[in-house]
C-alpha cells in the first residue's frame, strides 16, 4: 500500500506540474477503488489548482466530493487542504479576494484544530503574501506573516529562516525598519553559513540602517554582505551591494566613491546584459548628475540608454523616459539650444501625465478591490452571525413548543377527569392561545434580531471611522501633551479630527478639526469622504499650504457629489505645525478657535465660507502665527456651544466655551479634558445630546 501511495504522489506532482495534464488519468485515480481515500482527495485539490476560471461549476463539484471524503475520514488536515485549494482558485482564477480569504480562514481553523502546524504556515503565508499583501493591507500582512513564522517555529519546519527574511523584508520596505532588522537578524542567526540567502539579508540589514539614514552603520553591512557574495562566489549579490553601497556613499558626501561603486555596478550589468538594473544605475546617475548641475555628463548616460539596443521606450517603464527626457531638457538649456530642451521638456510633461493618469487608475482599482473585499468580509461575518442566530432560535423555540406540548398533554388529561365537554372546549382554547404565544414569539425574536444586526453594523461602520482619525501615537510624536474630547450624538459621527505628517522638505504636522455636514450615518459618509480627500492633498498631490490643501479638497468635493446643487462639505480648522521653525500655520473656513500665549487669549481668523458648493469660491486664507514653548491651541467644531441644558434649557454658548478653556489653560491636558467632560455632562443633564462634540487641545 505504501508503495502505491509513493506512486500515486509521484504521478500528482511530476505528470501534472503543468496544464497540459493527462485529466482523464486523474478522473481515473478518482473513480478507481483500488487508491486511497487521502491520494484522491489529493487528485481533487490538483484539479482545482490547474482549472480554469470558466470552469467554476465543476471545481464547485470537486469541491463537494473533496469534502465529503475528509468527513468520511474525520480528517482535519483533509480538510483544511481542500478549503486552501478552494481558496486558491478563488484568489488565482476569480480574483475573488473575499471568498478567497473565507476559505484561507476555514483552512486556518481546521489546521489549528488538528495541530498540523507546517499546514497552518503555509496557510497563513496565503493569507500574507496573496491576499493582505495584494490589497495593500500592511497591518494584517504582518501580522499573518508573524503567525507563519510562529508555526514554522512551532512545526520545526526548515523554512523558519525563509519566513522571517520574508517579514523582515516586508517590515523594512513598509517604514519599520527598526522591526525589519530584528526579524532579518534572527534569519541570519538561523541560516546556513553558506547559504547565498545570507547576502541578501546582510543586504536588507544594512537597508535598514540606510532607511533609518544611518549610512555608516548600512556600508558595514553591505561590506559583509560583499565579502559573503565574495566567498560564495555570488556576483551578481557582489554588485548589488556596490549598488546600495553607493547610495550610502552618496547620502554621505563621498560622491567620487559612490560615483565609482555605481560604476563597477554598471559594467557588470552591461556586460551581463541586465538591462532591469542598467536602467535602475541609469537613472539613479542622471538624477545625481542633474543634481550636481552636471549637465555634460548627463547627456552622456541620457543617450545610453536611448540606445535602443540597451532600451526600448516602447515596452519597458515610462517613468525612466521622464528621467531622460529632463537630463536632456536641462542639458540643452544649458547650452542655449532652447529649442531641442522645449522638444524635451514637452516629452518630459507628456510621459508624467501618462504616469500620473496610470498610477491613479491603478489606485483607484486597488482602492476599489480593497473597499469591496473588506464589504464583502463583512457581509460574511454578518450572514454568519445571522446564521447562527436562527440556529439558536430555532432550537429555543423548538424547547419551548416541546414544553407547551408536555402541559398541554398534561393539562388535558386532568380535565378529562372532570367532563369530556370542558376538556374538548378547554383544549380547542389552549391550543390557539399557544399558537398565538408562539408567533409572537417568533415575530418578537425576529425584530430583536434585525435590530441587533442593525446596531451591530453601526458599531462596526464606528471601528472603521475610528480607524481613519488620528492616531494617539501621530498626535503625541509631535505634541506630546494634547487631549482629544470627541463625543458623537450617535454611533457614527459628522465631526472628526484627522493628522498627517510630511518629511520633506522638513518634518512638519497636519492636524485638522472639522465638522461635515449632518451627523449619524449620513454625517460619517461625509467625513470618511472628506478625510480621503483631505490624505490625498497632502500624502499624494504634494500639497503643502493648509488654504491650498482647503482648496483641493473643495474642488475634489464640487466635482465628485455637487454636481446637481447639493452643498455638503465641512466647516473645519487645519493647522500646519513647524516644530524646526516653531510657527504654525493655519486655514480656517467657517470655524474658529483659540490660540492663548502667556495666559492672553486670541480667537483664530477664519474664512466665513465652508469647504463645499457655496455661494462663493473664493480662495481660503493661510494665517502663520510664531509660537513659543508653553502657547495652548483648541480647534472645536460648534457641538459643544450649542447644546441644550442648564436650568432653564438653552445653549452653552462659544463664550463660555472659551471661558472654560482660558481659565484652565495651566492644568494637565488630561484634567482639562475630564473638566470639559464633566462640564458637558452636567449641563447636559437629562436633555438630548442635539449635536457631535468634538475638541481637541495641546501645548507646545
Amino acid at each position: 500500500m505504501a508503495r502505491l501511495a509513493a506512486f500515486v504522489l509521484l504521478f500528482l506532482f511530476n505528470g501534472f506540474s503543468t496544464y497540459a495534464f493527462n485529466r482523464d488519468s486523474l478522473i481515473a485515480v478518482i473513480k478507481s477503488k483500488k487508491h486511497s481515500d487521502s491520494a484522491k482527495v489529493l487528485t481533487y485539490t490538483t484539479l482545482m489548482g490547474e482549472a480554469r476560471p470558466t470552469e467554476k461549476l465543476l471545481v464547485d463539484k470537486w469541491y463537494i466530493k473533496a469534502m465529503a471524503l475528509a468527513r468520511k475520514n474525520k480528517s482535519l488536515r483533509m480538510a483544511g487542504e481542500v478549503f486552501k485549494h478552494y481558496g486558491e482558485f478563488f484568489r488565482f482564477k476569480m480574483n475573488d479576494y473575499a471568498m478567497a480569504f473565507k476559505y484561507a480562514n476555514q483552512a486556518v481553523d481546521a489546521f489549528e484544530k488538528g495541530q498540523h502546524y507546517a499546514e497552518l504556515m503555509y496557510a497563513y503565508h496565503f493569507l500574507a503574501r496573496d491576499i493582505f499583501e495584494r490589497l495593500n493591507m500592511v497591518d494584517e500582512t504582518i501580522d499573518a506573516m508573524k503567525r507563519c513564522c510562529h508555526y514554522a517555529k512551532k512545526g520545526h519546519t526548515h523554512e523558519l529562516y525563509f519566513r522571517l527574511y520574508e517579514l523582515g523584508w516586508f517590515e523594512t520596505v513598509n517604514e519599520k525598519p527598526y522591526d525589519g532588522f530584528t526579524h532579518l537578524h534572527e534569519a541570519y542567526e538561523l541560516c546556513n553559513p553558506n547559504d547565498m540567502l545570507r547576502v541578501e539579508l546582510l543586504i536588507w540589514m544594512g537597508n535598514t540602517f540606510s532607511r533609518r539614514h544611518d549610512y555608516a552603520t548600512a556600508l558595514t553591512y553591505l561590506k559583509k554582505a560583499a565579502h559573503q557574495a565574495d566567498s560564495t562566489h555570488n556576483e551578481p549579490a557582489k554588485f548589488d551591494t556596490y549598488r546600495y553601497a553607493a547610495y550610502c556613499y552618496r547620502n554621505l558626501g563621498n560622491n567620487d566613491t559612490a560615483l565609482a561603486y555605481l560604476k563597477r555596478a554598471s559594467d557588470f550589468y552591461i556586460r551581463n546584459k541586465d538591462y532591469d538594473r542598467i536602467h535602475f544605475l541609469g537613472a539613479e546617475l542622471l538624477n545625481w548628475h542633474v543634481e550636481d548641475k552636471n549637465f555634460t555628463e548627463a547627456k552622456k548616460i541620457a543617450e545610453l540608454l536611448l540606445d535602443t539596443s540597451v532600451f526600448n521606450f516602447k515596452t519597458n517603464r515610462e517613468d525612466l523616459r521622464s528621467v531622460v527626457d529632463l537630463a536632456l531638457y536641462n542639458y540643452y538649456y544649458s547650452q542655449g539650444d532652447y529649442k531641442r530642451s522645449i522638444y524635451y521638456l514637452n516629452d518630459y510633461r507628456d510621459n508624467e501625465d501618462s504616469l500620473r493618469s496610470r498610477n491613479e487608475r491603478l489606485n483607484l482599482g486597488e482602492q476599489n478591490l480593497r473597499l469591496n473585499f473588506l464589504k464583502q468580509r463583512e457581509i460574511q461575518r454578518l450572514v454568519q452571525k445571522h446564521k447562527e442566530t436562527e440556529e439558536r432560535d430555532k432550537a429555543e423555540t423548538q424547547k419551548i413548543k416541546i414544553w407547551l406540548l408536555i402541559g398541554a398533554v398534561g393539562l388535558t388529561i386532568v380535565l378529562l377527569m372532570f367532563t369530556l365537554r370542558n376538556s374538548r372546549q378547554r383544549k380547542a382554547a389552549y391550543k390557539e392561545i399557544s399558537l398565538q404565544k408562539s408567533e409572537v414569539e417568533k415575530q418578537k425574536h425576529l425584530v430583536e434580531a434585525k435590530n441587533k444586526e442593525i446596531v451591530d453594523s453601526m458599531h462596526y461602520a464606528k471601528r472603521i471611522q475610528s480607524a481613519l482619525l488620528a492616531h494617539k501615537d501621530q498626535l503625541n510624536e509631535f505634541i506630546p501633551e494634547n487631549f482629544v474630547y470627541f463625543k458623537p450624538k450617535d454611533i457614527v459621527s459628522g465631526d472628526f479630527y484627522w493628522a498627517s505628517k510630511v518629511s520633506a522638505p522638513r518634518h512638519k504636522f497636519y492636524l485638522g478639526v472639522c465638522d461635515s455636514t449632518g451627523h449619524g450615518v449620513p454625517g460619517a459618509f461625509m467625513s470618511l469622504l472628506n478625510i480621503g480627500f483631505l490624505s490625498e492633498a497632502v500624502k499624494e498631490k504634494d500639497i503643502y499650504d493648509p488654504h491650498k490643501v482647503f482648496d483641493y479638497v473643495r474642488a475634489r468635493l464640487i466635482k465628485t457629489i455637487s454636481s446637481e446643487g447639493q452643498r455638503d462639505g465641512f466647516d473645519g480648522m487645519l493647522l500646519c505645525y513647524d516644530p524646526a521653525r516653531m510657527t504654525i500655520t493655519y486655514s480656517a473656513a467657517n470655524n474658529d478657535g483659540l490660540h492663548v500665549s502667556n495666559g492672553k487669549m486670541t480667537r483664530l481668523s477664519y474664512d466665513r465660507y465652508p469647504v463645499g458648493q457655496t455661494y462663493t469660491l473664493k480662495p481660503f486664507t493661510s494665517h502663520t502665527i510664531t509660537v513659543t514653548k508653553g502657547d495652548c491651541f483648541y480647534l472645536y467644531t460648534d457641538g459643544y456651544a450649542d447644546q441644550f441644558g442648564g436650568e432653564k434649557g438653552k445653549k452653552f454658548l462659544s463664550a463660555k466655551l472659551e471661558k472654560l478653556l482660558v481659565e484652565n489653560t495651566h492644568l494637565p491636558m488630561q484634567e482639562q479634558m475630564q473638566l470639559l467632560d464633566q462640564t458637558f455632562m452636567e449641563w447636559k443633564g437629562k436633555c438630548d445630546q442635539v449635536d457631535d462634540v468634538c475638541v481637541v487641545g495641546f501645548r507646545i
